[in-house]
């Protein structure tokens, strides 16, 4: 059985990955999102309106989602201007959103990561709007590069992510039973948040050393995407984890199969 952490926004999609390579998904969501409306969102409306912005940068699926719902009401006029504007995604999924509301002017980076976003556009936007739609916990690491490079970055959080609560809450300390009695075979973080937030909820039951030994000693694969992710593991002596080399749900789920086949 393979512990989901992801946003309960992927449970379908996860569901059918997890299944098609053989496995039992068990969803605890580790993280709860919410839209999040501030000023800085109508200011970016407004340079978007006066033809003031050059790159518009999302860095998950679930920022095309929730920029959406923020610009509803004027969300036509709003997709024209996308549509003339260079859109960055961060990967395939996030990609394939901004295709489903017929954005397709869009640039994905050869890394699917915040480190995969600077490559690409470092040699590029000297002296350039550039605006980050994304979590209010997103890596600042992002921001201060393009910086850096010369760009002209809004940092414009339009979701926050916190601890779950509720059924959720309860299912995540599920998932963390479940790993003390070796009833999963693999975990997986999509993320440096859902990552933290784990050990936060382990912590809070009192057995996040326990967890932490389980992790360091192999009895429970673990699995991350991105290096970001894998530093929240470094940062508790976790040091053997899958990380696949494309940043992608299903190579990861792919990783856990041939590793568990080999044994």
């Amino acid at each position: 059985m393979i512990g989901i952490t992801r946003p309960k926004e992927y449970l379908e999609d996860s569901a059918k990955i997890v299944r098609s390579y053989g496995f039992e998904p068990f969803f605890a969501p580790m993280i709860s999102l919410h839209p999040v409306k501030t000023i800085d969102f109508q200011y970016f409306i407004d340079r978007l309106y006066s033809d003031m912005v050059d790159y518009i940068v999302f860095t998950s699926a679930n920022g095309v989602k929730y920029t959406l719902e923020l610009a509803k009401n004027e969300e036509l006029d709003f997709i024209k201007r996308l549509k003339r504007t260079n859109i960055v995604a961060i990967g395939p999924k996030t990609a394939r959103a901004l295709r489903e509301i017929g954005v397709s002017n869009i640039i994905i980076s050869h890394e699917f990561s915040s480190e995969g976003i600077i490559d690409l556009l470092k040699d590029s936007v000297q002296g350039k709007d550039l605006e980050l739609l994304r979590s209010s916990k997103g890596n600042l690491r992002l921001n201060k590069e393009l910086k850096d490079c010369g760009a002209i970055v809004n940092d414009i959080n339009i979701y926050t992510a916190d601890l779950p609560k509720g059924a959720d809450r309860e299912r995540a300390e599920e998932l963390v039973g479940l790993i003390l009695k070796r009833r999963i075979d693999a975990v997986t973080f999509t993320s440096r948040m859902i990552a933290d937030n784990f050990f936060s909820i382990a912590e809070d039951m009192g057995v996040k050393e326990d967890i932490i030994d389980l992790f360091r000693h192999n009895k429970v694969i673990v699995a991350v995407i991105g290096r970001e992710t894998a530093k929240s593991l470094k940062r508790l002596n976790i040091r053997e984890y899958i990380m696949p080399e494309r940043f992608t749900f299903d190579d990861m789920i792919r990783e856990i199969r041939d590793i568990i086949e080999r044994f």
